[in-house]
């Protein structure tokens, strides 16, 4: 089941030229924003710097292994059918793990974005303030979404205790993880 939702666009962080097929480097314990996030030695720190920036077809998020983020990944732009956006961990260790905390609806959200694929993650959230159940973990935003976008056999667990995502792994626009 999806939740379809209208969303507004974002202000998303002004990024120098640069080729498509870029990877982008996170850890939430020794990162710095400030840096290029290019390389492990260079990683970026926080979601907002990751939400903050329009990728490109090819590009790829990479969360270090053992870290752990509270809040929603919600990274912007779209890859291509033959160059998709990744999102997935390097380094060793625990899957990296994003924690909406229950302060957002979405852990990670994808909203008018097509050609993602993410795996090797701990996605998990909590009731969120509204106290709805179903309004948590991974959300696709509209009908334009999801086209091309895979979630490739992440882990984590809904507020209820249950596994995450139970569906196949290629999302539609008519499908939510439950």
């Amino acid at each position: 089941m999806l939740a379809l939702l209208a969303v507004a666009p974002q202000t998303a962080h002004a990024e120098p030229a640069r080729q498509a097929g870029t990877a982008y480097h996170v850890d939430a314990q020794s990162g710095n924003d400030s840096a290029s996030g290019l390389d492990s030695a260079h990683a970026w720190r926080t979601l907002a710097r990751v939400n903050s920036t329009v990728f490109q077809p090819g590009d790829r998020i990479l969360l270090r292994a053992g870290s752990r983020w509270t809040g929603q990944l919600w990274p912007k732009g779209s890859g291509t059918s033959t160059a998709p956006i990744t999102i997935d961990s390097y380094g060793t260790g625990a899957a990296p793990r994003v924690d909406g905390g229950g302060q957002v609806a979405d852990a990670v959200r994808l909203a008018n974005q097509q050609f993602w694929t993410i795996r090797g993650l701990e996605v998990t959230n909590q009731v969120p303030a509204t106290g709805t159940p179903g309004q948590n973990r991974v959300r696709s935003g509209s009908p334009a979404i999801d086209s091309g976008t895979r979630i490739d056999n992440p882990g984590g667990r809904d507020f209820a205790g249950g596994p995450l995502y139970q569906g196949k792994p290629d999302i539609g626009a008519f499908e939510r993880t439950l």
